[in-house]
């Protein structure tokens, strides 16, 4: 039975934000971390178009990907704003799939619309010829697929810095190693026996 399009694209935001997170190398769990830069979170949108292609199962297109034989963009975003995704030259005019991720609000939703250049604001665009959507044709012609749903928890984020590491050391462990006599629920080291060295 195939999955609902809303529990797919949870999953393609959750591996996205993940990815780019990286929470167990880097201790970092939500977007406004101010350890996690602009263009970090700038990449969350383009991991989150490839992650919901590949839940979707469908090919990549030079577009975007194709529903019925009909090429569609996908723009993923996690800017602020009525309408704050930049539309590439090439899929202007054409069927997208609009996704917003709301770190602050903890929460995604997604749009589907044609992208009419005289729905786009900016003229020619930026440097990069992209143009944005104007928030009126927005609010009245995109139509809802997904309504706001909250984002999947990151668990390691309620856990003790200590046991991810030792949890991260497990992962990596051989059968029967033993980590840091320390460690909650591992078997404390014998006398003289030094501990296994901590992976930088």
């Amino acid at each position: 039975m195939a999955q609902p399009i809303d529990e797919l694209l949870k999953a393609a935001v959750d591996e996205a934000v993940r990815y780019v997170l990286d929470g167990a190398r880097t201790w970092r769990f939500v977007l406004l971390d101010p350890k996690v830069d602009s263009d970090e979170r700038s990449s969350v949108g383009t991991k989150l178009e490839y992650h919901f292609i590949e839940r979707l199962g469908m090919k990549v297109s030079p577009l975007g990907t194709e529903i019925v034989g009909v090429a569609v963009e996908i723009k993923g975003t996690v800017r602020v704003g009525a309408a704050p995704w930049m539309i590439p030259r090439e899929g202007q005019c054409q069927v997208t799939q609009l996704i917003r991720i709301d770190p602050k609000g903890n929460r995604f939703a997604a749009w589907l619309t044609r992208t009419h250049r005289v729905w786009l604001s900016g003229g020619k665009g930026n440097q990069d010829l992209k143009r944005s959507l104007l928030a009126d044709p927005f609010r009245a012609y995109a139509l809802p697929l997904v309504e706001w749903t909250g984002s999947p928890p990151q668990p390691l984020k309620l856990r003790a810095f200590d046991q991810i590491q030792v949890d991260s050391e497990s992962s990596r462990m051989p059968t029967g190693g033993h980590g840091p006599s320390r460690s909650r629920g591992l078997p404390p080291r014998s006398r003289g026996e030094r501990p296994p060295r901590l992976a930088r």
